[in-house]
């Protein structure tokens, strides 16, 4: 079922219920009230015949009794009936008319002093009347004819309005769903016009505070992201093609001119020199590659996480380091630490925390001229900050803002070995620890990259 023909049906549900519980109301109160009528002037002739009969002394019941048959219409089924307080009956005005009244409905009349009954098809009221001379009960009763008709005349005029306006309501459900879903119809045209061989075109946006609005701003930064991700994928393709394409073109190139002619046993060895550089070359970046599709394929399952203290890391990446790389000078420095030092806990995965600490002390080592970093570990109310400075070969400001996607290498770096791929791989690391990364750099005087990591309280 389309969502506009649900909106218009659950539109005419509600209304078709809402006016028939109105009708209904009106009906009953309007009923109710009749009938009250009706019960208010029986009550008045009941009191007006006990006081001509009580209360005067020239007429007697059987004047009474004329005068009511002389004046009473033929038709009508009235009859006021009065007993003694012994329950006998000491006056009828119509003997063609009884009501099934029993020593137990008078007895409660007595006590309760009025009551109201219902013998289909007539209404009976009964009192008790304290004269002069004597008490009485009277009871009074008649159809209520008047109630009847009105009644039966209301329904049927409900009845009719009831079924002009659901129809009246069907169509303006259809109406008002046709024009509140019109919005979303554009859209989908939109979409549906949107040429296959281009993400550049975005949905126009009529109304950004309402839910379609929100809809095309939240399928506009979609595409944004599709389009980011499919420009990264291209780079990405045509970077790691080059990256692998041009070692293994060099090895196959040296290796050809070998076999061209024999010689000398120092050129050979130059040769495999050069290509095991190649080769270490192309083994790092199918390494990173490697790497950097399992940190991608990790985002989305999940790794394990646990509490870790942040210098023990630091330490370790110092350390470890200056086997690899003797000639680096990496060096540590504190401030304003907590005194406890469960404070420098913070909750994260050590393998790959460790991953990320590496490549960024690699790149600062490797693009300074002294191969010197300088971490510094500092501690905020919130966040356990850690930079690492180098006084390498800095960047731009429009450099900055690409650092950090596959393969992308600043112009001043063409001539150092490396393929981009190392901060790319910190960025996902650091995502995954929900750190915040913040770079100063200047060109000529160096670069210093700050984490700020969730403290774990």
């Amino acid at each position: 079922m389309q969502i506009r023909t649900k909106l218009a049906l659950q539109f005419f549900v509600l209304v078709a219920f809402i006016i028939l519980f109105c009708f209904s109301l009106i009906y009953l109160m309007l009923s109710q009230n009749r009938k009250s009528e009706f019960y208010n002037l029986m009550k008045q002739k009941a009191k007006t015949h006990a006081e001509l009969l009580f209360e005067t002394q020239q007429i007697d019941s059987a004047l009474l009794s004329t005068i009511d048959e002389k004046y009473r219409n033929p038709l009508s089924s009235e009859n006021i009936t009065m007993y003694n307080v012994d329950g006998k009956i000491i006056y009828s005005n119509n003997s063609a008319v009884e009501y099934p009244i029993t020593t137990s409905i008078l007895n409660e009349i007595k006590l309760k002093g009025e009551l109201q009954l219902e013998k289909s098809p007539y209404r009976i009221l009964g009192i008790t009347f304290k004269g002069k001379y004597d008490d009485a009960i009277i009871i009074a009763g008649d159809i209520d004819w008047a109630s009847i008709t009105k009644n039966n005349y209301l329904f049927r005029l409900l009845s009719s309005l009831y079924l002009i306006s659901i129809i009246i309501v069907m169509f303006a459900g259809r109406l008002f769903a046709q024009r509140a879903l019109n919005p979303l119809s554009k859209v989908i045209t939109q979409v549906n016009n949107m040429p296959i061989e281009s993400l550049e075109t975005r949905l126009t946006v009529v109304n950004a505070r309402d839910e379609i609005g929100q809809l095309a701003i939240t399928f506009n930064m979609l595409l944004d992201k599709i389009q980011n991700s499919l420009k990264l994928q291209k780079i990405f393709l045509s970077a790691a093609s080059h990256e692998m394409k041009n070692p293994l073109t060099s090895i196959t190139s040296q290796l050809q001119v070998l076999q061209l002619k024999a010689r000398p046993t120092e050129e050979y060895q130059q040769t495999i020199d050069s290509v095991l550089e190649d080769l270490t070359h192309l083994n790092k970046t199918t390494n990173d590659l490697i790497e950097f599709s399992r940190l991608s394929y990790e985002m989305n399952v999940g790794v394990a996480f646990e509490p870790v203290r942040i210098d023990d890391i630091i330490w370790d990446c110092k350390e470890y380091y200056a086997k690899v790389n003797p000639s680096s000078n990496v060096k540590i420095k504190f401030a304003n630490l907590p005194e406890n030092q469960d404070d420098l806990i913070i909750h994260a995965n050590i393998g790959l925390l460790k991953i990320a600490f590496l490549n960024i002390i690699d790149n600062g080592c490797k693009f300074s001229a002294n191969h010197t970093v300088t971490i510094q570990l500092m501690a905020h109310p919130t966040t356990m900050e850690v930079s690492f400075a180098d006084q390498g070969i800095g960047m731009s400001e429009s450099e900055r803002e690409h650092i950090f996607e596959p393969f992308y290498r600043t112009n001043n770096t063409s001539g150092i070995n490396g393929h981009g791929l190392g901060l790319a791989i910190v960025s996902k690391i650091m995502k995954f620890h929900k750190a915040q990364i913040q770079i100063e750099s200047m060109q000529n005087v160096g670069t210093t990259f700050f984490f700020h990591f969730p403290r774990q309280f």
